[in-house]
């Protein structure tokens, strides 16, 4: 029994082979090794769409730096694939690309933090400096306080409770 394709079928089936989103099978993302660090990287990127890559203009810069070699919904749609995505997911290429882009992210955020913290420091620092103590032991004991606080504050950013 021979089936007959039509060419344009044949053609569109090769056009859309590479391009037609699908949802992955359950067992394939939970089994395949490269799968689950792939879903893993994915779901940590796309946490961060609605807070820091819309607030941080950094953090959108490497996003849309990411995007133009991969498709913009990957990290949008973290359950989505397609037979170019699961090809990339197999030879580790997509691996790779999303760990350096992660690194970057992440080296970012530390940056971030420490120079938010610091201006933080300078403007309580600043704004002690424009009160009127009737002292100076009070306010060398403020200045005191405030930098304390602030230290706790950047060692529980640099240390987060798990």
């Amino acid at each position: 029994m021979k089936l007959a394709v039509s060419r344009d079928s044949l053609i569109a089936l090769q056009y859309m082979w590479h391009r037609q989103p699908f949802r992955a099978p359950e067992g394939w993302q939970r089994w395949n090794a490269r799968a689950v660090l792939v879903a893993s990287l994915r779901l940590r990127v796309h946490r961060l769409l609605p807070t820091y890559f819309q607030l941080c203009q950094k953090a959108n810069e490497l996003r849309h730096k990411f995007e133009e070699t991969q498709p913009t919904w990957l990290i949008e749609q973290p359950f989505t694939y397609t037979m170019a995505i699961v090809e990339q997911v197999l030879d580790g290429s997509l691996i790779e690309s999303m760990t350096d882009f992660w690194i970057q992210v992440e080296d970012h955020v530390i940056n971030c933090v420490d120079e938010i913290t610091q201006l933080e420091e300078f403007m309580l620092l600043s704004a002690v400096k424009k009160c009127n103590f009737s002292t100076f032991e009070q306010r060398e004991s403020m200045e005191i306080v405030l930098k304390e606080r602030v230290s706790a504050d950047s060692e529980l950013n640099k240390n987060p409770i798990s």
